[in-house]
């Protein structure tokens, strides 16, 4: 962290040796940003106190380390508020507030929003995405098998367009540009400018989305958004505008990520991929065990509150982030937590969240990521990493590869 910046006011209730200039989000990631975290937030207490960070860089936050710690945090809607915690309407260049719902909904309005999406993800739905899942996966692969080289990467950003397309009513095409807006806001660093010009690009295709629907209903997010009541009443544009945001933020982007983790590390590991290949049966123990090593999502609440967690007193309007990637690499909750062990049971890991908001969408990443194992390994078994091959990420909060070259033996 730059040491010329004025450093915001430490709140007197920090105990001053609690107090370290460590940020998650500075953090010089390299190509293994779960273990570059891990390593330089190492030395830092199970619970420490940040003066700033790229996400709010006027103000501290409280930092935890403990997977048991975040998922009481995660859990304890009574102390701790998921409210502002995007901060996505302050971006959108709207005069009045809205919330990312129903992630920035506290209960008992969280489980009403959230209630509106089960249709879309109950087993028998899910069940029925998966023949047009594995059609789609098959097309994209089979579209690259030939060139015998890709940047993963991209081709990992039109793997969920099928499902999403589905989700949302829309052609594969135009949920790749749907997808782009969304790289804009999760992976321009911390660029207002760019960030913005994602949220007001997503914010254009809902209001153009809302305006089809409203012509002809379909099964999809928008048409569910438009039929639905909260309390007797018909939602707000803003509650649509902010189901729509979170639907996408926490849903195309995180999928896409979490298979270029999985694909790399099997890149890396021949042994790991050719057991595999021989016997897909290992794959969801597999795919789980990645998700953990590889979590990807650093979330945050505020302490609405006075609570002790860790032995340390947080007051009424601090501000908490709680790592998916810190508890899922938490060495007193995880043996060898840094290996990915694909026959490891139990693993409670803490991927998707845990309490009230912990991710609807987890068995169709589940389902998407089995799926795309499955199919890749029976046409391109063995591939690897190029020699000279650059494999990058970038740190935000939803952790994301930004290269990753793969190659593979066409005769294969």
């Amino acid at each position: 962290m730059d040491s010329t910046t004025v450093r915001p006011p430490i709140p007197s209730h920090v105990p001053p040796q609690l107090v370290r200039d460590l940020d998650i989000f500075s953090v010089d990631v390299g190509g293994d940003p779960q273990a570059a975290i891990a390593r330089d937030l190492a030395a830092a207490p199970p619970v420490f106190y940040t003066p700033r960070s790229l996400r709010f860089p006027d103000s501290g936050s409280w930092v935890l380390k403990r997977a048991s710690d975040i998922r009481t945090v995660m859990q304890d809607t009574e102390h701790f508020t998921s409210h502002g915690i995007s901060g996505f309407d302050q971006l959108s260049g709207t005069e009045e507030p809205w919330l990312a719902l129903p992630a920035e909904a506290d209960p008992p309005d969280h489980g009403k929003y959230r209630a509106l999406l089960n249709p879309l993800f109950s087993p028998v739905r899910i069940k029925s995405y998966e023949e047009n899942i594995r059609a789609h996966v098959i097309n994209v692969i089979e579209a690259s098998a030939s060139s015998g080289e890709v940047d993963f990467v991209l081709l990992a950003r039109k793997l969920p367009a099928g499902i999403f397309s589905q989700l949302l009513g829309l052609s594969v095409d135009e949920t790749l540009k749907v997808i782009d807006q969304v790289k804009l806001v999760m992976h321009s660093g911390y660029d207002v400018d760019k960030r913005r010009a994602g949220v007001q690009g997503i914010m254009a295709i809902e209001q153009e989305l809302v305006e089809r629907r409203r012509l002809k209903r379909g099964q999809d997010l928008v048409s569910i958004a438009l039929d639905a009541t909260i309390d007797g009443r018909a939602l707000t544009d803003k509650e649509m505008l902010g189901m729509f945001f979170f639907f996408l933020l926490a849903g195309l982007d995180t999928i896409a990520g979490a298979t270029g983790f999985m694909f790399r590390y099997l890149a890396e590991h021949p042994e790991v991929r050719r057991r595999l290949a021989a016997d897909p049966s290992l794959i969801p123990d597999a795919i789980e065990d990645s998700l953990r090593r590889h979590s990807q999502i650093t979330t945050n609440r505020f302490v609405k509150k006075d609570v002790e967690i860790g032995g340390v007193l947080l007051k009424a309007g601090d501000h908490v982030f709680c790592s998916m990637v810190l508890a899922s690499l938490d060495p007193e909750a995880v043996e060898r937590p840094l290996e990915v062990d694909i026959g490891r049971s139990p693993n409670p890991h803490l991927a998707f969240g845990a309490g009230p908001h912990r991710c609807i969408g987890s068995n169709i990443a589940r389902l998407q990521m089995r799926i795309t194992l499955e199919e890749w390994l029976k046409r391109l078994p063995e591939f690897w990493i190029p020699e000279g091959g650059v494999v990058r990420a970038v740190n935000s909060e939803a952790l994301v590869l930004e290269t990753l070259p793969i190659a593979w033996s066409v005769a294969a």
